[in-house]
């Protein structure tokens, strides 16, 4: 993911971000004007407070992974009508890694 310079500058009135990734972007601190609460996934609070920029947020690790996705819908691949699977932060997977939780025919699954 790359975030472009003053992504979110500007935004007066955002109060909250929510971070599903595992490992804190790389982001420049114009990405930012303010800081509010940031909340990332259960565990994962330490490694999001001594990333830079991330680490200006108060960090709440308050995201269970397994529930981390509020709402999906399913979109058939065009060249092969399967269906694919996605990671928790939508995007598409072509090589699963064990342990990790993934999306499939609209269901939450954690490969083994």
């Amino acid at each position: 993911m790359e975030c472009g310079n003053r992504a979110f500058g500007r935004c007066d009135k955002l109060t909250s971000v929510t971070n599903l990734a595992t490992e804190p972007q790389q982001i420049t601190s114009s990405v930012f004007d303010k800081y509010g609460t940031l909340h990332v996934l259960k565990g994962y609070k330490d490694v999001y407070s001594t990333a830079d920029i991330w680490k200006n947020f108060t960090i709440l690790d308050d995201i269970d992974p397994a529930l981390g996705i509020e709402e999906t819908s399913l979109t058939p691949a065009l060249s092969t009508r399967e269906w694919v699977t996605y990671d928790l932060q939508g995007k598409r997977v072509e090589r699963m890694k064990q342990g990790n939780i993934y999306i499939h025919n609209g269901r939450k699954f954690i490969a083994k």
